[in-house]
């Protein structure tokens, strides 16, 4: 089983068209979770439509929403989304065929609109035993409030040589522009900040 966890805010229009996209492409076994702010209460009221697993929070980053819906699901492997991500068909296949025969590998990241960035499908049994985050005991993203989770992330699986790279998996990101968007680049330099001076840990 794999859980797509997806930390939304602001975008309910998003969520049926996300879900139903999900449902059209994705070959295998999955369920999706949707991490909500209980402040958001258009998105806590639009997601009663949607058949699938809903988790309300204050979680306030991106981060501590995903790392909430690692503790909160149990599928043998889990992928982190953003709600305006657009899905091609068969995207999990491949991904869960390397997980499923390699056990060197933790972690396949997908191509999304060119760029291997972000977009990461991740045996939850890797992070329970080892941590996605250094000094910090059972976690998969450190808690910046978006832009620079998902490079440490990155960096930190390839440099201990458990990330393969999967050109057949396509995700496509639409970059909507609106106050959700500002909403998340307006701690960047904060989070830019962060990251360098985090990243002797994870990149020596």
């Amino acid at each position: 089983m794999l859980d797509i966890l997806i930390p939304t805010f602001r975008r309910p229009q998003n969520l049926k068209p996300l879900h139903q996209n999900l449902l059209e492409v994705t070959r295998g076994d999955f369920e999706l979770t949707l991490l909500v702010e209980r402040s958001d209460l258009e998105t806590v009221h639009e997601i009663n439509r949607i058949p699938c697993r809903s988790i309300i929070g204050d979680f306030l980053t991106f981060s501590n929403a995903i790392n909430t819906g690692y503790f909160l699901t149990q599928g043998d492997t889990f992928f982190t989304g953003m709600d305006d991500m657009v899905f091609t068909d068969g995207w999990d296949v491949e991904p869960q065929r390397i997980l499923r025969t390699r056990s060197d590998v933790a972690a396949v990241i997908s191509i999304m609109d060119g760029i291997y960035n972000g977009c990461f499908t991740v045996r939850r049994l890797y992070v329970l035993e080892n941590s996605l985050v250094e000094g910090m005991p059972n976690l998969v993203l450190y808690p910046y409030h978006h832009h620079e989770s998902d490079r440490e992330m990155l960096w930190t699986l390839h440099n201990r040589g458990v990330l393969v790279k999967c050109p057949e998996s396509v995700i496509h990101h639409q970059h909507q522009e609106d106050s959700t968007h500002i909403k998340t680049k307006s701690m960047d330099k904060v989070d830019f900040e962060t990251y360098w001076a985090r990243r002797h840990l994870f990149r020596g």
